[in-house]
């Protein structure tokens, strides 16, 4: 699934994974209206906490090799995030533009 070269268990990452599935469970049961609600609510800057929600609609082969520790060496929370580049909501996309091999 991910290159053979595993970066290893990579914290920050699951972490923030953490974080992309819950604040996504607090929008989809209607805690929040809006992402830009949550990051009030949480006192944190909007466009951060759009960038770590996109998180929660990773590939699910992704999301599994993150949480394994066996994803591409060179993946970091700022691509992964999409800091530089948006990443594509496409799953095959997704795997071409992260290094993960069919």
């Amino acid at each position: 699934m991910a290159n053979v070269m595993s970066g290893g268990m990579p914290i920050p990452i699951i972490k923030t994974l953490g974080k992309a599935f819950y604040w996504q469970r607090l929008l989809s049961e209607g805690k929040y209206a809006t992402a830009s609600d949550l990051a009030r609510a949480f006192n944190l800057e909007p466009s951060w906490v759009s960038e770590v929600i996109r998180m929660a609609n990773l590939a699910p082969e992704i999301t599994e090799a993150i949480l394994e520790g066996i994803q591409p060496r060179h993946l970091n929370l700022h691509t992964i995030r999409g800091r530089n580049e948006p990443l594509p909501r496409e799953w095959e996309q997704q795997r071409k533009v992260l290094g993960f091999t069919d």
